[in-house]
């Protein structure tokens, strides 16, 4: 038996009690794991709720009261396709790192159309929806930590921008010695000089464009998470 504080409604003390440890050393464990809750300030009342309750009743209805329509839309649908199906019957204060490990192993390995594998990119961003989830359990007072802290991130391969070797340079050149742009082939070739150089396009237009271009992007990379 330990207690919990002060009920903030009545004034009275909580108490908790609780048992079915199977040793005197479990029970003993258990009460100074609560105890160093309660001095920490981190103790959460012990719970049953499962994950996939936390997300269907409370999380994804916030998140659709706070969010536009379209992140909204894009948060429950990942929740119910990917996160759900796997760990939803799970008590939210039992999820562990190793449970979100072996969800996104599954994931990559099985997650994609007709159990095929899920784009790393995907399962990235099945990750970052759970971290957000158990970020407000844990602010909410529904669990004591995030495990998606602990959990390991799904890789998600880098692709190296290719470029030519000396001889495979001096190939090209070779096979556009008759082209009448050869001069210039050879100018990007051996300076490096920017595109707009070359072109003669005034570089404040070139980078205007460029910006165009990277604002876009970003706008577009921003829709996850909003």
């Amino acid at each position: 038996m330990y207690d919990e504080g002060t009920d903030p409604v009545t004034g009275k003390r909580r108490q908790r009690w609780k048992g079915g440890f199977p040793t005197r050393r479990d029970a003993d464990a258990a009460l100074r794991k609560a105890l160093h809750q309660l001095d920490q300030g981190t103790y959460v009342k012990p719970g049953k709720k499962t994950l996939g309750a936390w997300l269907e009743d409370d999380w994804l209805p916030a998140v659709q009261r706070q969010k536009r329509a379209t992140t909204a839309a894009m948060y429950g649908h990942f929740a119910r396709s990917y996160v759900i199906p796997t760990l939803g019957s799970v008590p939210l204060q039992e999820l562990t790192p190793s449970h979100l490990d072996r969800l996104y192993t599954h994931l990559l390995d099985h997650g994609g159309r007709d159990g095929g594998p899920l784009a790393p990119n995907t399962v990235r961003r099945v990750h970052t929806l759970v971290h957000k989830a158990l970020d407000d359990a844990v602010r909410k007072g529904e669990a004591p930590r995030n495990v998606a802290s602990y959990a390991d991130q799904p890789p998600v391969p880098r692709h190296e921008m290719q470029v030519w070797w000396p001889e495979q340079t001096r190939a090209f050149l070779e096979h556009v010695t008759e082209d009448r742009l050869a001069a210039l082939w050879l100018l990007l070739c051996t300076t490096g000089m920017h595109r707009w150089h070359v072109s003669g396009t005034p570089s404040a237009r070139m980078r205007h464009a460029g910006r165009i271009g990277s604002h876009s992007g970003s706008q577009r990379r921003s829709r996850w998470p909003s």
